[in-house]
């Protein structure tokens, strides 16, 4: 078991601190049927709250946790600051003093307004720490806190649609420029396979053409070179053998 669970105190005080608690318009309260059925006492005077007896810590948290502060309805409101001590083994150990803010957040239509008085060490801890947040001016910033969260989302949100549509236009972008390359591409090879024939020029020998219509062999294909060398030198007149024999 743990020290927390096996230890047992011997009672605990709550005071305010600076004035008296005032009887008129202010008091603390606590469960008198828990108390009894605890066996526990309790002394309560308007300079501090004692309860006693030997008990064990969780017990004593709940106890506390009953306790109830009450202002009159018509009373000044202000802040209220208490001190919690326990103590064990007949007093001859006593806890740190641990000390609870209590403020006015709003007030309440019945005829006292009750506060809660946390007197764990946790919660005493937690709002000693935090007492400056339970001002009564802290309502207005809490409405203030949840309005901006709110203005920071929407910007939030349109920074992020805004780098969407430019994410998607930067894509089309890409997409575009690569089809456009891919088409030029395209043009290149078609262009290349084609034969430029702007500057062909086909060159037909006559002679060629007139021996293959005369029926003449391609073994007189040397005379016929011979002829035509002799028919180049002026003076000369060829004359086909082959005319001759057959005139013969």
């Amino acid at each position: 078991m743990s020290d927390a669970v096996a230890h047992t105190l011997d009672g605990c005080e709550v005071q305010p601190l600076g004035e008296e608690l005032n009887p008129e318009r202010e008091e603390l309260m606590v469960d008198m049927e828990s108390l009894k059925q605890r066996g526990l006492d309790i002394i309560n005077t308007t300079a501090y709250i004692a309860i006693t007896g030997a008990e064990s810590i969780s017990v004593y948290e709940d106890v506390l946790r009953s306790i109830r502060y009450r202002l009159a309805r018509d009373s000044a409101r202000f802040e209220r600051r208490f001190r919690l001590s326990c103590s064990e083994m007949n007093g001859r150990y006593t806890s740190n003093e641990l000390t609870l803010e209590v403020n006015f957040l709003h007030s309440l239509d019945s005829l006292y307004h009750p506060s809660h008085l946390l007197a764990s060490e946790q919660q005493f801890l937690h709002s000693s720490h935090h007492s400056g947040e339970l001002s009564g001016h802290t309502l207005p910033n809490s409405h203030h806190s949840s309005v901006v969260p709110g203005a920071a989302t929407v910007i939030i949100m349109v920074c992020v649609g805004f780098l969407a549509v430019m994410v998607i236009l930067g894509v089309f972008r890409i997409r575009s420029i690569h089809h456009r390359g891919d088409g030029v591409r395209v043009g290149e090879k078609e262009g290349g396979g084609q034969w430029d024939d702007s500057a062909l020029t086909i060159i037909v020998n006559p002679m060629e053409t007139f021996e293959s219509q005369m029926g003449v062999p391609t073994d007189m294909e040397g005379e016929d070179e011979d002829d035509e060398e002799g028919a180049e030198s002026p003076g000369y007149t060829v004359v086909d053998a082959s005319r001759i024999i057959a005139e013969i």
